[in-house]
């Protein structure tokens, strides 16, 4: 019984050791490799903003590289802390995005410079999947897989432009992998200019935004935030307070430059209509977070919809 009972140990040792090897197998043959970019050290792109103003920005975009994930024949790429193209079937390049806060204009003219790069030999890019069911399902453009031609072809382009509040943004993509299937070739662009110009200029390049201007500040690389947020940590009303407006006629409320403007919206119910504790409030955000508060009660916003049915 006890011979028995040390083989059953032994045993259950053999096969334990044995799943402990197939797991780092599996985890050595699935592991990230660094591919540098002129001989860069790992890590995510850097940009140095040159100039910002009214009419024009420019920045410089450094790459030090990308990680590759060996999947079958191919190499599954990316570069930390961005995204990649998602056409499926063709190539899954990356893709290096910000978002840029430009003056309300026209239009928006971008060029784009090549600084360095480097050619990488037997590379094999993944195509892009197919979602099906929330999984992915290998999806291969053959046709694309046997032209001799780089992906995606281009270095940059504009896209997604918009605004918050006053404040108009675009986002710039920028390509710095591209893929020649038949060679199974890689172009790297390791540092690349950019430059941005602005036609039928009628804003400013920042504008003020009240409590998001600490969004904007976060999200735009060429935002720069004068720290308004929404946080009743932040303090901005100690050097610039806000203000504090019992409004009754709702159709001067609007966000623009005609009627009251409003950072902070308060709605109460009729009952608390000019309450200490609400006003308290409202003091606070204004004088302490330096936003520019409305009240409103329930019953005009009711009364209002009612009478426009």
């Amino acid at each position: 019984m006890l011979k028995q009972s040390v083989n059953n140990k032994i045993s259950w040792k053999k096969i334990s050791l044995t799943v402990l090897i197939v797991l780092l197998a599996s985890t050595i043959a699935f592991a990230d490799e660094w591919i540098s970019f002129e001989g860069k050290g790992e890590g995510s792109p850097e940009y140095d903003i040159l100039q910002s103003n009214d009419s024009y920005v420019e920045f410089e975009l450094e790459i030090p590289g990308m990680k590759s994930i060996d999947v079958e024949s191919y190499n599954r790429v990316y570069i930390p802390e961005h995204t990649k193209m998602d056409s499926v079937g063709y190539p899954e390049v990356p893709v290096v995005s910000y978002l840029i806060a430009i003056p309300e204009c026209n239009s928006v003219d971008l060029n784009v410079t090549l600084l360095d790069s480097i050619v990488i030999d037997s590379m094999y890019v993944y195509p892009a999947p197919e979602w099906v069911d929330m999984e992915e399902v290998f999806t291969i453009n053959s046709t694309f897989y046997n032209t001799n031609t780089y992906f995606p072809g281009y270095v940059g382009e504009l896209v997604e432009k918009g605004a918050v509040r006053a404040q108009h943004c675009i986002r710039v993509n920028i390509y710095p992998v591209q893929f020649n299937p038949v060679q199974q070739e890689v172009i790297a662009y390791s540092r690349v200019n950019i430059e941005m110009s602005f036609n039928g200029v009628s804003g400013s390049i920042n504008e003020d935004v009240g409590i998001f201007n600490a969004v904007c500040g976060a999200s735009m690389i060429n935002y720069y935030s004068n720290g308004l947020n929404a946080s009743v940590s932040c303090g901005a009303g100690y050097t610039n307070p806000g203000s504090v407006t019992w409004l009754t006629d709702l159709d001067s409320l609007c966000m623009g430059e005609q009627g009251v403007y409003c950072d902070y919206l308060i709605i109460t119910h009729d009952s608390f209509w000019v309450n200490p504790s609400i006003d308290s409030l409202a003091q606070k955000r204004a004088n302490y977070n330096g936003f520019d508060v409305v009240i409103v009660k329930l019953g005009d916003i009711v009364n209002q919809i009612q009478g426009e049915l």
